[in-house]
């Protein structure tokens, strides 16, 4: 399953939270208007959605120039999958879900129902009975079964009928981890973690405090997964996040209060390694590939980064970032960008007032501290929240791309091996795969290559109402009533 477009689907979600949900009619409007500004200027291939007739045609365009083939071969275009789902006026899609070969997405806001259909056709494959809840009800998906997130706790349905298979009752302050196969859950009144069998509720295992009580639990990540939006310490929370990648490694992570990493076995609780870390805030932690990186402000301001090896010989914990508030430049945020190595944001001042700064991105080696390199990061300033995509080791250019704000606009940054600038758009973004970036301009499709930062114009599409979901071969996303699915072509 893949987690390669989550920038893209959290950007979008983000801003499009910030205003209302348009009604089909003004959205279909408002989106002709558009396409009409823009007709001669389209390229490629436009998508033309008739107002009130929902016919759709797909026009290609013959001057587009043609590029060169790239190992991954890069987008060249978006075909539509079918026809749209359509619900009935008044009702809306949200928490669209790509996982394998299908797709999921929930209709109505109080007594929601889950519908599942095929990437391949568009074709509807079945519908579950209603499932109360608020709205702001999301979902997640694993091989064993589909997860309808709710505030009070998580339902759990047949990837193949929509049958019900259990439910889970959640305390305000649980913290959950869902793997593959595995729901983990951390009582952090009591200090017990227990672990479910996804597919049929039964519990594998439990542990409780001990004499070394845990502060929180967390999944390790694994490329190409390790993109998590947010990296956020209980990402199942309803109100932190609305579309959750399972985990696949079997690693859960454990901080405990004596700032010690254990790592246990998700599937049976053993203790597989325990190793001291630096001293961290006590509920955050990130796991990927095998590092846990944590981190800590101190009194005076100061903010560190510490990352502890999880696997034997890996060596001790060690502080890879510091931050010397208010002397130096100041801490912004991090993530992990790669297998062993850790990307950080910073923010140097540039005049006299400490207020006004430039943002820089650094990566790091996370076993000695070195920094690998550093470059401005002007597409995150005045102080905007930063969704990073993932670093793909594997890639031709190691690439990294990054959505931020630049005047309360999102702008997508692509860069490549050494942190070099490739492509900056005034729009969206997020990795489709190791050679590509989509990036959503308005209501123009636009494909970034990783490899040389050449684009390619994919035409229009109707008006977004709520956040998108993909994987490398289609993206799904709602427009109101209808939910579109596409296929990228190369």
């Amino acid at each position: 399953m893949s987690a390669d477009l989550d920038d893209l689907f959290t950007a979008l979600g983000r801003h499009s939270d910030a205003l209302p949900p348009p009604g089909v009619a003004d959205a279909r409007r408002r989106g002709a208007a558009r396409r009409r500004n823009r007709a001669l200027a389209a390229a490629a291939a436009v998508l033309l959605v008739l107002a009130g007739a929902g016919v759709v045609t797909w026009q290609r365009r013959h001057a587009e120039p043609i590029l060169p083939a790239t190992t991954p071969a890069r987008i060249r275009g978006m075909t539509p999958v079918g026809e749209p789902l359509r619900l009935p006026a008044g009702e809306t899609w949200t928490a669209p879900l790509v996982a394998g070969g299908s797709g999921y997405a929930i209709s109505g806001s109080t007594d929601g129902r889950v519908h599942a259909f095929d990437l391949a056709t568009g074709a509807r494959t079945w519908t579950s009975e209603p499932i109360a809840g608020p709205a702001g009800i999301a979902l997640s998906a694993t091989p064993a079964a589909v997860v309808v997130q709710q505030p009070t706790g998580l339902v759990f349905l047949d990837p193949r009928t929509g049958a019900r298979l259990w439910e889970l009752t959640r305390a305000p302050r649980d913290l959950l981890q869902l793997h593959t196969g595995v729901l983990a859950r951390f009582d952090r009144d009591t200090g017990t973690i227990e672990a479910y069998d996804v597919r049929t509720g039964a519990r594998l295992w439990a542990v409780t405090a001990g004499d070394e009580r845990p502060v929180t639990i967390t999944g390790m990540r694994t490329a190409p997964g390790g993109d998590e939006p947010g990296f956020t310490s209980d990402p199942l929370a309803a109100h932190t996040a609305d579309r959750v990648r399972p985990f696949t490694d079997d690693r859960l992570i454990e901080l405990t209060e004596k700032g010690r990493v254990r790592i246990r076995d998700i599937r049976t609780g053993k203790v597989r390694t325990t190793v001291q870390a630096q001293r961290a805030r006590p509920d955050y932690a990130i796991g990927y590939e095998g590092t846990v990186y944590t981190f800590w402000r101190g009194d005076d301001g100061s903010a560190r980064i510490s990352a502890t090896g999880t696997d034997p010989g890996a060596g001790p914990s060690r502080v890879v970032y510091r931050e010397e508030y208010p002397d130096g430049p100041s801490f912004a945020d991090f993530y992990p960008c790669g297998a062993g190595t850790v990307c950080v944001y910073e923010r140097r001042p540039t005049g006299a007032s400490p207020e006004i700064s430039d943002t820089y991105l650094l990566r790091i080696d996370a076993i000695g501290g070195r920094v690998l390199w550093e470059a401005p990061a002007r597409w995150a300033l005045e102080g905007s929240t930063m969704r990073v995509g993932r670093a793909a080791p594997a890639a031709p250019t190691d690439s990294i791309v990054s959505t931020g704000t630049v005047n309360e606009a999102p702008t997508t940054a692509v860069l490549g091996a050494g942190g070099r600038l490739l492509a900056r758009e005034e729009g969206a973004g997020g990795i489709v795969n190791d050679g590509n970036v989509l990036v959503l301009v308005g209501d123009a499709a636009r494909a970034v290559s990783t490899i040389d930062g050449r684009t390619t114009d994919l035409g229009t599409v109707p008006e977004i109402s709520g956040r998108c979901d993909g994987n490398a071969d289609h993206l799904t996303c709602p427009t109101g009533s209808e939910l579109w699915t596409w296929k990228f072509e190369r």
